[in-house]
């Protein structure tokens, strides 16, 4: 069957059999006649409004499942609804791929169109959207986790504010299929162990390995729910903890010489300052200080790049080259005296500040190599499991090595986790380094022996953070956790495998029991963060607070 939209007006359209084809069932072969049409209907498109007459057919052979009275398929509206798909399109497109808020797609749509729609209603396209293509998503994932005949299991949670639930994803690291996703306010190793089990009935198949990071909860449930599976602990997460020390020291040496460069007389120089010498060269001072005062404020603007650039690190090596050629010019103006004064105040008060932080960088300085050497054992690309585990074994070596250099004494194996900050002695920071690979080091390696097993979740912390960035965008940074609790599973599903061109056959193919059935628990869980912002208890001003601890001091 084929369809041919025939416009006899500007404004009417009709669905109905092409006069070119021969009327005859694509099931059965039998003649099909023509019934009657469903008098017309209006329908709002981009282009204006049409009147849209739908023609109904039968098939003349009784047994056949076309008998009763059907249509020809149409791409030009949904049934039931009176906007047109491609306002449809629009305003689906504006929200998922440019995060455009509801009211401003409702604006651009009046705007550039004349079209007027409420909020609520494209509001209630997008939910519509959201739930048919994470409807369709997870068929086309089950046929996918089945025909594979394992899963290897990524899993991670998402909490955006505290005092409410977490959004945690499960993903098929082998079809990179979100299999599962879930709202936990506590992620208890019996939660996660429950999950496990439902993933596995539901596909039918057995979870042959895990990948997450080193939260407690995650290790037990593994041990419980699937003993015996690879457990491979995220190389991220493992380079961020490392990272997350040194940062302590690194941000905190970049905060102190950007507070020292910012309080210098050159960079704040009154106008009234002068220099008679220079201006009976018909020169003025600050074309001089200037260029100081501004080389040193742009040494504080370069900013850390996670992993890579360490700003404090390479501020203090910079600002000591800079000191350096200030001699420089400093040794060639003796005789402007004025200028003599502002520039050895700087040189003075910047030497004055690297000596300060002489023994903090020195600690930066000894952690960023090996904190690299690290980085670079992890992401080998050599696929000899021994010899990444020797390097890493080396490594850990030398850490205790120079623990035992600065303390005379081995890392204690019992040693716990300790908050490392940037008064914090480097041999501690060693010792929490060899604590932290130690709890680690059985499961960093099992991606070298299982092919299709990642060795890092950056995945999934992708797919986070596009979804932080469009609620920000589209709802404002007050409401990303609420929005995250509501739809942020759904619009997670859909951002995984998003095309535009699929919309129209995503919206055509919808089945509306499910739909209805979507809407209502995405309004349940709207209901739910409503309930709990209401019944949140009411903040005690201190005042009162003060009133209530001097009457129990008696004072």
């Amino acid at each position: 069957m084929t369809i041919k939209i025939t416009k006899e007006s500007t404004q009417l359209v009709y669905v109905r059999w092409n006069t070119e084809d021969p009327m005859v069932c694509a099931e059965c072969g039998s003649l099909v006649k023509y019934l009657y049409n469903d008098g017309g209907r209006f329908v709002i498109t981009l282009l204006g409004t049409l009147n849209l007459y739908t023609c109904y057919y039968t098939c003349t052979n009784a047994k056949c499942i076309f008998a009763k009275p059907f249509t020809l398929p149409q791409d030009i509206v949904l049934p039931y609804k009176h906007y047109g798909l491609d306002v449809w399109h629009f305003a689906i497109s504006s929200h998922i791929r440019f995060h455009d808020a509801y009211s401003a797609i409702a604006d651009r749509l009046n705007e550039y169109f004349a079209l007027e729609i409420s909020p609520n209603t494209v509001k209630a396209m997008i939910e519509t959207f959201l739930i048919a293509s994470s409807h369709q998503a997870e068929q086309e994932t089950s046929k996918r986790v089945r025909k594979m005949g394992r899963i290897f299991l990524a899993l991670d949670g998402q909490r955006p504010n505290n005092g409410g639930s977490g959004l945690w994803l499960f993903i098929d690291a082998l079809t990179n299929r979100i299999v599962h996703m879930t709202y936990l306010k506590s992620a208890s190793w019996e939660g996660l162990a429950k999950i496990f089990r439902i993933i596995e009935k539901k596909y039918g198949v057995s979870i042959e390995a895990v990948l997450s990071d080193h939260q407690k909860s995650v290790l037990k449930a593994v041990q419980k729910a699937l003993p015996g599976v690879p457990h491979q602990f995220c190389h991220y997460h493992f380079l961020k903890n490392l990272h997350r020390d040194l940062n302590a020291l690194d941000s905190h040496l970049h905060v102190q010489l950007a507070a020292a460069i910012n309080g210098l007389y050159i960079c704040h120089l009154p106008h009234s300052v002068v220099s008679n010498t220079l201006r009976k060269q018909g020169l003025d001072l600050r074309e001089w200080t200037t260029p100081l005062a501004n080389d040193l404020l742009a040494l504080v603007q370069k900013r850390t790049r996670d992993f890579d650039i360490f700003a404090g690190f390479n501020l203090y090596q910079q600002l000591t080259q800079y000191v350096e050629s200030i001699e420089q010019l400093f040794k060639t103006i003796k005789s402007t005296k004025r200028l003599v004064s502002i520039i050895g105040r700087t040189i003075t008060a910047l030497k004055r500040a690297l000596k300060a932080q002489k023994a903090l960088y020195l600690k930066v300085k000894a952690l960023v190599p090996l904190f690299h050497e690290c980085r670079e054992i992890l992401g080998a690309k050599t696929p000899s499991k021994e010899a990444i585990r020797k390097r890493a074994i080396r490594w850990q070596a030398h850490l205790q090595h120079l623990h035992k250099t600065l303390t005379g004494r081995e890392v204690p194996p019992d040693l716990r986790y300790q908050s490392i900050t940037a008064t914090t002695p480097l041999e501690e920071i060693l010792a929490e380094w060899v604590r932290l690979y130690s709890t680690h080091q059985e499961g960093l390696f099992h991606y070298l022996s299982l092919p299709g097993l990642p060795r890092s979740n950056v995945g999934v912390e992708k797919i986070f953070s596009v979804e932080l960035h469009h609620f920000r965008t589209a709802a404002g940074k007050s409401q990303v956790g609420n929005q995250v609790r509501v739809k942020g599973g759904e619009f997670c599903v859909v951002l995984q495998h998003y095309d535009p061109d699929t919309i129209t056959h995503v919206l055509l193919a919808q089945d509306r029991s499910i739909i209805r059935a979507g809407r209502a628990q995405l309004r349940e869980r709207q209901r739910q963060q409503s309930t709990s912002w209401h019944t949140k208890k009411a903040r005690i001003p201190q005042i009162l607070q003060l009133i209530e601890r001097a009457k129990k001091l008696r004072i």
